[in-house]
């Protein structure tokens, strides 16, 4: 049974992906017990396309990053869940500086969310989530012989909600369903010409390009309790990921 429900995710995974900075959006069925907590360690490789509103001194950008988290989630009615996610995230995005990319190390972010099943009968279940998350400014500088420029890409944020749908055979899960996503972020470009002592400013705000996109995934029971969990998402891009949950 194992073997084939991971076979069955593999090609969920690929289906939607033909079709995501937040992490994973789970299946329906809350991670947390009733009246209790769910503690998960995850980890996320998400790339996305973002577009600037000022297309003369800025250009569409590339981001990737790896992100690593802590999520606690906790049971507050039958079949519905509240969760708060923290941890950190590097950065990468293509032509930061007119063609040169920006690089940063990891830097802490932190999500919030709901989750939970508004239908179910005979392993099928189907419900909605809302999952907002908040991140860091990143900053970086490129010095040349005769200029100097800084760039911030300042506290990017995403919004997340969609419907999950799954399948449950004994304890394995198999999901997934569409998303409607807004992400933004405000990026400021400073330059200093060295030998002239002057400085330009620019901003400009960022979104990512699209609007709806969709998500898979399985869970896979280890024991009582514990389980893991793989889900892809397609978004501007296609991101990654998986996680280890425990439920007391």
């Amino acid at each position: 049974m194992g073997k084939q429900i991971l076979f069955l995710s593999i090609i969920l995974c690929m289906a939607v992906s033909s079709i995501a900075y937040a992490g994973e959006f789970g299946y329906p069925e809350p991670t947390a017990k009733e009246e209790s907590l769910a503690i998960t360690a995850g980890y996320f490789y998400h790339t996305a396309e973002w577009n600037p509103n000022d297309l003369v001194n800025f250009e569409k950008n590339k981001i990737r990053q790896n992100e690593a988290y802590l999520q606690v989630s906790y049971g507050f009615v039958k079949n519905w869940e509240v969760y708060l996610r923290a941890g950190g995230a590097d950065l990468k995005a293509d032509n930061a500086f007119d063609g040169e990319s920006l690089g940063k190390g990891l830097l802490p972010f932190g999500t919030a969310g709901i989750k939970g099943i508004v239908y179910s009968n005979a392993g099928f279940a189907i419900g909605p989530f809302v999952q907002g998350t908040l991140a860091s400014t990143y900053k970086d500088t490129e010095t040349s012989l005769t200029t100097s420029t800084a760039v911030k890409y300042k506290r990017p944020w995403e919004v997340d909600a969609g419907v999950g749908l799954q399948l449950k055979i004994n304890d394995y899960i198999l999901y997934g369903g569409p998303v409607v996503y807004w992400a933004q972020l405000k990026v400021d470009k400073e330059t200093t010409f060295l030998f002239l002592g002057t400085t330009t400013s620019v901003s400009t705000t960022y979104e990512e390009e699209g609007l709806i996109g969709g998500f898979a995934g399985v869970k896979i029971p280890l024991g009582k309790g514990l389980s893991i969990q793989v889900e892809a998402q397609q978004k501007s891009k296609f991101s990654i990921g998986g996680a280890v949950a425990y439920a007391f």
